[in-house]
């Protein structure tokens, strides 16, 4: 992202802010070297950059700026940062653990609910209209259930993948169960 304000002069200044994978000071100094004269000056490093455009020269950085950024993303991929408290042993993955969670909501901005790690093979799978997935899940002789919205694409049953999940209690006709609510997964890297 690029935020500018025009100065007294009619330059445009302003700053840069990236995201993993988009080196935001080198996309700038390839966009120079390519159009001499259009940044007037410009630094920072990979997630946060400062610069100076000409006015007249908007257009060609907006152009310029969207090529060089898409493809690296197409390169690369865009994955983005996953942020997590910590990976959680197994055996902590029980009814009375979400219950005692529970117990420490209300979550909001002050404290947020913990997001933990962990890699689960994929047992079972059924995927919904909805964009609903209810999954089983298993690690070292462990089943548990996990629900997830819009990943249908992203997993299938034998899959071995890195799941970042919340853990919660499913209340349902009366008995209380552990489930996992799926935030995001990735496929697991073997060693």
């Amino acid at each position: 992202m690029v935020a500018l304000t025009q100065d007294e002069q009619g330059h445009l200044k302003g700053s840069a802010r990236s995201i993993s994978g988009v080196h935001v000071r080198d996309v700038l100094f390839e966009i120079d070297q390519d159009h001499p004269g259009a940044i007037i000056k410009f630094g920072g490093h990979a997630m946060a950059a400062g610069l100076s455009l000409r006015a007249d020269q908007l257009s060609v950085f907006k152009k310029s700026f969207a090529e060089k950024v898409n493809d690296l993303i197409r390169e690369g991929g865009l994955k983005g940062d996953l942020c997590y408290d910590f990976e959680l042993p197994v055996g902590f993955l029980t009814l009375d653990f979400a219950r005692y969670l529970n117990t420490l909501t209300p979550w909001g901005m002050g404290m947020k609910e913990p997001i933990f790690k962990g890699v689960f093979e994929v047992l079972a799978l059924n995927c919904y209209e909805s964009g609903f997935v209810r999954m089983q899940l298993g690690s070292e002789n462990e089943k548990m259930s996990a629900v997830a919205f819009r990943m249908e694409s992203q997993v299938a049953a034998g899959d071995v993948c890195e799941f970042y999940y919340s853990v919660g209690v499913n209340r349902f006709r009366g008995q209380e169960t552990l489930q996992l609510l799926v935030h995001d997964v990735w496929e697991h890297e073997y060693a």
